[in-house]
């Protein structure tokens, strides 16, 4: 029995892939392309918007130049130590101590081996998946940024939710990435993804299409509505497969994505999801004064996180598949 090609886990690679080849390529090229103009990139989307994979592939693409040395560092704690680690195993094949064991000696030996790489025509690449605001991210970050003061060749290019880039950017020693590129995903290529599932189900062009237009070009949707689908062949009705889609969605990312929201966001969601006409005026008119005083600002806020679209006829849709029915079965208030 053929092995279901679509992941339905984070991190790996599925082997049904829609690739996203213009945006990697423009990162390649930016970090490749004399002269550089960007060492820095972030790719922001919400969870489940394959930033992870993206990533991953790109770095992956980089560790194939012997030109380039590849860092991946731990989005929890991307310590000094372990990226010292890494350099010297890259460059000393692991047979190397050091003497000191604090940041400030690590980060010391760290700008040493840069130093040396740099006169070695080497490049190195840091690559950190899921940012967020914490005190070993600044510390990195701003060392990171003295490094490129220093004209020394190091490139970045990490993954982050909307709301957490915006608290990254906000530390009063990281402004400097309010100018740096951010690349918002833009949903997959409903084209790209019917083809990916006429050739996985050997299906007519219209079912394809049916299927990806399904998925609102959202990544995560894309692989776990074929992981169902291949497991329900012959699979006609796509209802049937609404219950194990709804829950795969809201187990894997849309529990994560309301975790993260602030009431305020939360408040505007559910106004949204229980509005029948999706007109602007009707969801308006039911939203308390803290919200409604602020409405375009929260709804611009809830767009830049990928949640919802607002087309120019002034409705509000969710940009998510199925988020609507996830969205009316949550509480405002969450117990964590």
């Amino acid at each position: 029995m053929q092995q279901n090609p679509f992941a339905v886990t984070f991190g790996q690679k599925p082997v049904v892939y829609v690739e996203r080849p213009h945006l990697a390529e423009e990162i390649l090229d930016m970090f490749r392309t004399d002269p550089i103009t960007n060492q820095f990139y972030v790719l922001r989307g919400p969870h489940g918007s394959g930033k992870t994979v993206l990533l991953s592939d790109i770095a992956n693409r980089f560790e194939e130049d012997p030109q380039w040395i590849v860092v991946r560092c731990d989005p929890e704690s991307p310590g000094f130590s372990a990226i010292a680690n890494a350099l010297r195993e890259a460059v000393y094949s692991g047979n190397y101590t050091a003497a000191g064991e604090s940041d400030e000696s690590y980060a010391f030996e760290i700008e040493g081996i840069l130093k040396w790489l740099a006169g070695r025509d080497k490049k190195i690449l840091f690559a950190v998946d899921a940012m967020a605001d914490t005190p070993q991210m600044q510390n990195f970050l701003s060392h990171f940024q003295l490094w490129m003061c220093k004209e020394l060749p190091v490139f970045f290019l990490g993954t982050a939710t909307y709301e957490n880039m915006q608290e990254i950017q906000d530390a009063p020693c990281l402004t400097f990435l309010y100018r740096a590129p951010k690349i918002d995903l833009f949903p997959l290529d409903p084209l790209l993804m019917a083809e990916s599932y006429q050739a996985a189900f050997g299906i007519p062009e219209a079912q394809g299409l049916y299927l990806a237009n399904f998925t609102k070009g959202y990544a995560f949707a894309f692989q776990a509505l074929g992981h169902l689908y291949w497991d329900a062949k012959p699979a006609g009705n796509i209802e049937d497969l609404l219950p194990d889609f709804d829950a795969l969605l809201a187990d894997s990312a849309y529990s994560a994505i309301w975790r993260e929201l602030s009431l305020e966001d939360r408040i505007l969601c559910q106004a949204v999801a229980k509005s029948g006409s999706g007109k602007a005026a009707d969801i308006k008119a039911n939203l308390p004064d803290t919200v409604s005083g602020h409405f375009r600002q929260w709804c611009l806020r809830l767009k830049n996180q990928g949640l919802v679209d607002l087309p120019v006829s002034g409705s509000i849709t969710f940009a998510l598949p199925r988020f609507r029915e996830f969205v009316k079965h949550q509480p405002r208030k969450t117990s964590d």
